[in-house]
């Protein structure tokens, strides 16, 4: 009777897998796979041209390429469960990034080439294509794009939902509301009057704020894709 698989020795199924044992291969990618979520979730990876699955199936060829590069008469003697984790650990990392890059240079240029954000709107001065990025659907369909270039816009329309996305977990209810508002193009005292300010300052304090935080949250995206080029 052969014997299973987790009774023997790690360092035996190591060897088993690189002899392409599939039993032995399987084992570790079953014991180690978590290891790519977990990367992904921590270093808040993602693909430009791609999902999470893609990204999680580059880390799996990283993973399975690991094992069977891993060198156990490197790292500290006397520990080889810990050394081939940060082995598999830093194959992963690297995969993955790996993956990303490629992503970046098949999706145009870094985010900082892409769309000039700071450019008024044509048909509203008092907005930029950053304003756009946080308005909701509703608002984004009632301000004209037309004159951007057709590949700024796609790239600006590809942005919205991710930058939607986290400005919204920063946002307080006032903020957002009072934003929204003035997006729509109501004035200062309309806001005032539909939200019962008292101040028409709280309106503009509130809009600070707000493209504060956008700002902060674009260029935490612009070095985030340039650490990948």
């Amino acid at each position: 009777m052969s014997t299973k698989i987790e009774q023997l020795d790690l360092k035996d199924i190591l060897i088993l897998a690189r002899e392409n044992d599939e039993r032995a291969t399987r084992y570790l990618i079953n014991r180690y796979k978590s290891m790519i979520s977990t990367i992904i979730n921590t270093e808040q990876y993602f693909l430009r041209c791609g999902d999470r699955d893609d990204l999680f199936s580059e880390g799996l060829i990283g993973l399975t390429r690991a094992i069977h590069d891993f060198d156990e008469t490197k790292g500290n003697a006397g520990n080889f469960q810990k050394n081939l984790e940060n082995f598999l650990y830093m194959c992963i990392t690297r995969a993955l990034i790996s993956a990303i890059k490629t992503s970046n240079r098949k999706k145009h240029s870094p985010l900082n080439d892409m769309v000039s954000f700071d450019r008024p709107l044509q048909d509203n001065e008092n907005l930029t294509s950053m304003d756009i990025i946080a308005a909701r659907p509703e608002v984004q369909k009632t301000t004209s794009l037309e004159f951007m270039s057709p590949e700024e816009r796609l790239i600006l329309e590809e942005s919205v939902d991710r930058y939607q996305e986290l400005l919204d977990k920063e946002l307080s209810d006032n903020e957002r509301e009072v934003y929204l508002l003035r997006l729509q193009k109501y004035s200062y005292k309309e806001i005032q009057q539909k939200l019962n300010l008292d101040k028409a300052k709280t309106i503009d304090n509130a809009l600070q704020r707000v493209k504060t935080k956008l700002l902060q949250i674009i260029e935490q995206e612009e070095r985030r894709a340039q650490s990948f080029d």
